[in-house]
């Protein structure tokens, strides 16, 4: 139980990232305002970050599906991050 508190609060951060940096509204004006490259320099860094807090989840539910005992017990962690990573794929505005 302790791990998927980690991996609930690692999804959640992950969220507020990009809900906060990352929105469909924020991306369009600074892509309207900076241009195509500046804007896509500026915000590759968000993603990564969003990338890696959702890979975590995943290896979360790895390491507690390791210690603790059945393997399927990865995937509701699997289909948190996939989805986390379907939302946050990358997009130009527009």
């Amino acid at each position: 139980l302790p791990l998927a508190s980690v991996a609930a609060v690692m999804a959640g951060l992950s969220l507020v990232l990009y809900r906060t940096r990352l929105a469909k509204s924020i991306r369009f004006q600074q892509y309207r305002v900076m241009g195509a490259t500046k804007y896509i320099q500026q915000a590759f860094a968000s993603f990564i970050i969003c990338w890696a807090l959702n890979e975590a989840v995943v290896l979360m539910g790895f390491i507690n599906a390791f210690i603790n005992g059945p393997h399927d017990a990865i995937l509701p962690f699997l289909g948190v991050s996939l989805v986390l990573n379907l939302i946050m794929a990358p997009r130009l505005p527009g």
